[in-house]
């Protein structure tokens, strides 16, 4: 976002299925923490995740993103970009 090639109303896929290693849970309020310090967070996200860490992860995001971000996770990446596609851009 501070390179202005994403915008707030930009929708985001973020796909979390090759992921490895994930971050410590104390660490992820600071991730997002940083991203908004860095320009702030998009308005719509759709995580694409695969293990159950995973999608502990992508809980923990939406949490941390709080009010003003929509967030939702899928299994299946089709889903993930229709819902995202598809989502009222006032959410």
């Amino acid at each position: 976002m501070t390179d202005g090639l994403l915008k707030p109303d930009t929708r985001t896929l973020i796909d979390l299925r090759g992921l490895t290693t994930l971050p410590a849970h104390g660490d992820v309020d600071a991730i997002v923490s940083q991203a908004r310090s860095e320009g702030g967070l998009t308005r719509l996200h759709a995580y694409i995740v695969s293990t159950v860490d995973q999608i502990v992860l992508a809980r923990m995001l939406k949490q941390s993103a709080g009010t003003g971000t929509v967030v939702e996770i899928f299994k299946d990446a089709q889903e993930a970009e229709t819902w995202l596609w598809n989502a009222e851009p006032d959410w």
